[in-house]
């Protein structure tokens, strides 16, 4: 009777969809909510990772008692080349960890792997719909927005000044202030593209009238930022969104981006400094440091190893760069060419398969718009692209996840 009871529990729906749910909020909300210590968020994490996985496993191997192995294959045949390419890169990134030298990187791996396969699965076969999640980042950006401006104007009337610049925070040190520019500026970026994905989608009035107020205020946030990494992600995700839509979307998503891309060029024209400042301020450098330090066929073809140190070059003033300010040349230092070439071909072929999807939902609409950015992003910075957790587990791996289920799903509507 108590097993019976407990895999009742286990398997039952809205029980993994809660689980679910909480590990999300987790995982993204710890980012924002500053006073829990990055340390105390990684725990959670990992707590809710690992809780989200048995539920998982339960469901599966208790809800479908026969044919597990024909799903399975049948789910690889949606698309066999992204399926082949995402299970490459995780195994060769896996492979390179333990050789020649095991690592403690290979856990890192093999965590941010479980992540990636627990957001496709419940997304996709459990069928917890992602659209809760793009719609809870969304209003959150709106109520971080809120919070934005009410700390901007105490900061203008406790200062004296009209306008300020290179502001890294709310002005309230528990949610969303940071001590790096540029790691603010891509926070609020995040939040920033979940608004956008919103505001052309939903139909409620007072929800599109709150999505607007939020895009331009955490937009305004963004430009104080002066994070010019943030500015050009944010640029791509509203120019592909506007692409990626037809439509009363397409209008909608004109409706935020014009007024943008007007502002942007005469900010350009008129202040060209301000954005062409101090070129990429070493970042040019660093990588070609990087690059000089590969030695041999074998590192050009599999690079140094995930434990390989990234933080070596020393700036004009004496500093060391933290780490390569490109997710590429990290990638191509740590993992060789193969590895490059297979974190560039799964990014842009799952690109290429979202344009290609029949029925565009909010899902697929955030995961492109987001991951368009990020791709042309990381060229100019992150780092630790299997850190856990990190920038890239919401820019870049979450996307990923609910890309792959949005084709996946359009896939199976198609053979229904």
């Amino acid at each position: 009777m108590l097993k019976s009871s407990i895999s009742s529990f286990v398997s039952n729906k809205t029980t993994c969809q809660i689980v679910f749910y909480i590990f999300i909020g987790v995982l993204v909300f710890g980012f924002y909510f500053t006073s829990l210590p990055s340390s105390r968020h990684s725990s959670l994490v990992r707590v809710f990772l690992f809780l989200s996985l048995a539920f998982a496993l339960g469901r599966t191997f208790l809800f479908y008692k026969e044919g597990k192995k024909q799903k399975l294959i049948d789910i690889f045949l949606r698309d066999r080349i992204l399926f082949f390419l995402v299970f490459a890169l995780f195994v060769y990134f896996m492979v390179r960890s333990v050789i020649p030298i095991p690592t403690s990187e290979f856990r890192r791996v093999l965590v941010l792997a479980m992540f990636f396969a627990l957001v496709f699965w419940y997304v996709y076969e459990i069928r917890i719909g992602g659209e809760p999640i793009v719609y809870a980042l969304g209003f959150f950006g709106v109520a971080v927005s809120l919070v934005y401006l009410l700390g901007y104007f105490d900061y203008v009337l406790s200062h004296d000044v009209v306008f300020s610049k290179r502001i890294s925070g709310t002005g309230f040190s528990w949610l969303a202030s940071y001590k790096n520019t540029i790691i603010a500026g891509l926070f609020y970026s995040f939040l920033l593209v979940a608004i956008m994905s919103c505001f052309v989608i939903v139909a409620n009035q007072i929800a599109l009238t709150l999505l607007f107020v939020g895009f331009w205020v955490l937009l305004f946030a963004v430009f104080n930022t002066e994070a010019r990494t943030a500015w050009v992600a944010v640029f791509i995700s509203l120019t592909s969104l506007v692409f990626y839509c037809n439509g009363l979307r397409r209008l909608r998503a004109l409706f935020l981006a014009l007024p943008v891309f007007v502002f942007g060029a005469m900010y350009f024209l008129f202040k060209p400094d301000a954005v062409v400042r101090k070129g990429l301020t070493y970042r040019d450098d660093i990588w070609m440091a990087h690059i000089e330090r590969i030695n041999g066929a074998m590192e050009w073809a599999f690079g140094k190893g995930l434990s390989a140190n990234t933080s070596f070059y020393v700036l004009p003033g004496g500093k060391v760069a933290a780490h390569t300010h490109s997710i590429y040349i990290e990638t191509f230092y740590l993992g060789g060419l193969v590895g490059l070439l297979l974190l560039v071909l799964f990014l842009f072929y799952l690109l290429y398969r979202l344009c290609k999807i029949k029925r565009k939902n909010i899902v697929s609409v955030f995961s492109f718009s987001l991951l368009s950015g990020v791709v042309v992003a990381m060229v100019f910075d992150f780092s630790g692209l299997f850190y856990s957790p990190n920038l890239l587990w919401i820019w870049l791996w979450l996307p990923c996840a609910l890309g792959l289920s949005s084709i996946c799903s359009d896939s199976r509507m198609q053979l229904a």
